[in-house]
C-alpha cells in the first residue's frame, strides 16, 4: 500500500467559529472581576467558544428551612469573552449575534 489512511476531518462543527475550540474556559475569572452589588453572588458558565452566560443571585432572607432557601436570579446577562494576555474583554452580547 502507498496511500496510509489518514483520519478524516468532523463536519460536525463546521461553520463554527474557530475560537470555539482554542480557546480556554474564562468562567472562573469573570467571577472574580464581573461587578456586582452588596449580598450578590456571581455564577457564570460558558455556554460555547467565548460566549458565557452570568446570573447575580441574591439569597433569599425568608424564614424557613435551609433547603428551600436558595435565593434567586436578579440579573441575567449573555456575554462574549476573550482574554488578550493578562486582561479579560467582556462585551454583552445578545444570543442572537
Amino acid at each position: 500500500m502507498d496511500a496510509e489512511a489518514k483520519p478524516t476531518k468532523s463536519t460536525a462543527n463546521e461553520g463554527a467559529p474557530a475560537t470555539a475550540e482554542s480557546t480556554a474556559d474564562l468562567s472562573a475569572a469573570i467571577d472574580g472581576t464581573i461587578e456586582r452589588q452588596p449580598g450578590e453572588q456571581v455564577r457564570c458558565v460558558r455556554v460555547f467558544g467565548d460566549r458565557y452566560r452570568c446570573n447575580w443571585w441574591v439569597r433569599d432572607k425568608l424564614v424557613g428551612p435551609v433547603y428551600l432557601n436558595a435565593g434567586r436570579i436578579v440579573r441575567s446577562k449573555f456575554l462574549r469573552v476573550t482574554c488578550t494576555g493578562d486582561q479579560l474583554i467582556i462585551q454583552e452580547s445578545s444570543i442572537c449575534e
